[in-house]
């Protein structure tokens, strides 16, 4: 069932379970444990992606402040060969 019908909510089950398996996981566990279930499953491929993204800004970050500290490390010593009236 992958259309948009009244059962277009259950799409992202495709693959997963059948409409039939989702009718048995409603009749053996009872509706609040499916829910909880159908949540747990949708939450895990988004949780995914999210951690993926967090590494991914952790990496930019990282490199950001690397550049920085190159930055601010030349700015000092160009200010040091200044005051000792060097040159670069």
């Amino acid at each position: 069932m992958g259309g948009r019908g009244s059962f277009g909510f259950l799409e992202t089950w495709e693959g997963v379970m059948s409409l039939e398996q989702i009718g048995e996981l409603v009749k053996d566990v009872g509706f609040p444990v499916a829910v909880a279930t159908f949540v747990l499953v949708r939450l895990n491929g988004k949780m995914d992606r999210l951690t993926e993204a967090l590494y991914k800004l952790i990496e930019k970050l990282e490199q950001q402040a690397h550049r920085a500290a190159l930055r601010d490390a030349e700015m000092a010593y160009e200010e040091r060969v200044r005051q000792q009236g060097g040159s670069l």
